[in-house]
């Protein structure tokens, strides 16, 4: 036994991002070897394996940005699936935060369709549907 830790090989990702750019390989192992907790973190979060699957690979994505740090004098990152799941968690708690704002809006919506005869209900709908909307990320926004 060597005592190092060996990647998970029960998620295997592509050493292509969505953009077509080539994933570092060190990347991958490290995306491969927190996947399985990563996976159970979001299922915690109420958050659908597929979309958490989705939101890993995103977040392998970084390698562009830690290829940069070795080529500059900026602190060279330790701690890659460290790194990597803090960039996973961070992309589950903003889409956990937009499926609290769409929640919101369906009861939002439920409401309105029970008091449509109470201007003053229909003005604070409104004012409460605007306000959900500026905090929506303007991509969800736009595609609706």
């Amino acid at each position: 036994m060597d005592g190092g830790r060996q990647p998970n090989r029960c998620f295997r990702f592509s050493p292509m991002d969505r953009l077509g750019r080539k994933i570092c390989p060190s990347i991958l192992d490290a995306a491969e070897e927190i996947g399985r907790r990563a996976i159970e973190h979001a299922e915690n979060e109420f958050i659908d394996p597929a979309v958490a699957a989705t939101l890993l690979e995103a977040a392998a994505s970084v390698s562009r940005a830690l290829q940069g740090k070795t080529h500059c004098t900026q602190n060279v990152v330790r701690g890659v699936p460290s790194y990597l799941f803090r960039a996973f968690i961070r992309r589950v708690n903003k889409t956990r935060r937009q499926q609290l704002i769409y929640e919101d809006a369906g009861r939002v919506r439920s409401i309105r369709s029970h008091n449509l005869t109470d201007a003053r209900a229909v003005l604070e709908l409104r004012i409460l549907i605007d306000e959900l909307l500026t905090t929506c990320d303007h991509c969800y926004v736009s595609s609706r």
